[in-house]
């Protein structure tokens, strides 16, 4: 009878073990309880040990407990893949305090050929660090290795950015149009603001003027939007960009023209209006704030943009990744972030 309640007892001890694969699907699946339950199981391998302890790092509410638990992981289980996972989510965190000499150290210890991403955060920490000529080679470096399409489009926009801040222009311009080619095009404001900038410093104002118009009436509201209208802005002080003052002028009325043209030329009969799709990360008081968590965004290579919502009657600026015209694009996009540790809710806006 002993021997049987032995059994039993390591049967159902059994029964309460939660592999790595048990977590990490615990955790796309975005169940709380799910993931919950699978940290509160036994581990029975190094691996799935490490795994809890990855899983149970980035769940902490503060950041600095998430700091301290990836730093213990990476202690107790350095020569795993969560060890590496911990050192690339620890290089995010240090970039958005603007540490990159931590980013830095982090990222070169992690196996860029099983985690190719460590490339792509590498490259943007060059630029962060103005080594242009090693963010350019990193971003390189992930382009040829990586299939993600979003990250895969930002690292050629770091190159771009990478040539623009070294002063080659014209190299920066032919980066930028490789990108516009691309038929998988998803950060169309930063192309168009990129472009602008770069024929603005070769002292081509009337394609500067172009580019910055466009963006402004095709993507109001957007984070590059606002800073297409401060570079026209600056055109108008530029005795030799030889440009009418009314060329820059941009108002509500070519925006809402805009916006009707788009909608009439994306309803067909009998169909509803086509609407673009967006990820609150943030809303706040003050447009401030809204533009800084935006920011924060586009640094981690993310569109981002923000505008106005009235909840309440109180009205609130929003920071939101995006815009999308797929919602699939914007769920995919959204499974990222959640993976990053950033909560975002789908918005649909005309």
């Amino acid at each position: 009878m002993r021997t049987l309640i032995v059994l039993w007892l390591l049967a159902a001890a059994s029964l309460l073990t939660a592999s790595a694969a048990e977590l990490e699907a615990a955790w796309a699946a975005g169940n709380p309880a799910q993931l919950r339950q699978a940290l509160q199981s036994r581990a029975a391998t190094a691996n799935d040990r490490a795994a809890k302890a990855y899983y149970n790092a980035i769940s902490q509410p503060r950041q600095a407990s998430v700091k301290t638990a990836l730093d213990k992981l990476i202690r107790d289980f350095p020569s795993t893949r969560y060890a590496a996972r911990a050192r690339l989510r620890l290089a995010q965190m240090a970039l958005l305090q603007r540490d990159a000499d931590t980013a830095a150290r982090h990222l070169q210890l992690v196996d860029a050929t099983a985690f190719p991403e460590a490339h792509y955060w590498l490259a943007f920490t060059r630029l962060t660090q103005s080594d242009w000529a090693r963010c350019i080679q990193s971003a390189q470096a992930y382009i040829a290795t990586s299939a993600d399409t979003l990250l895969t489009e930002t690292a050629w926009f770091t190159i771009a950015e990478a040539y623009s801040r070294k002063g080659d222009y014209n190299r920066a311009l032919s980066t930028l149009h490789s990108i516009k080619s691309s038929e998988a095009l998803r950060n169309q404001p930063l192309l168009l603001f990129q472009l602008g900038y770069c024929h603005e410093m070769l002292g081509d104002y009337t394609n500067a003027k172009k580019y910055y118009r466009h963006l402004m009436v095709e993507y109001a509201y957007t984070l590059h939007a606002y800073r297409a209208e401060d570079r026209m802005l600056a055109l108008r002080n530029r005795p030799d960009a030889n440009l009418n003052v009314t060329d820059f002028s941009i108002c509500d009325q070519d925006r809402e023209s805009a916006t009707l043209e788009r909608e009439e030329q994306a309803v067909e009969p009998g169909t509803e209006r086509v609407l673009r799709f967006w990820l609150q990360v943030g809303a706040f008081s003050t447009a401030e704030r809204a533009t800084g968590q935006a920011r924060q965004m586009e640094e981690r290579g993310y569109p981002a943009g923000t505008f106005c919502k009235v909840v309440g009657g109180k009205q609130w600026q929003v920071a939101a990744v995006g815009p999308f015209t797929d919602r699939s694009v914007a769920l995919e996009t959204k499974q990222k972030l959640s993976d990053e540790g950033v909560s975002s809710m789908l918005l649909q806006r005309y």
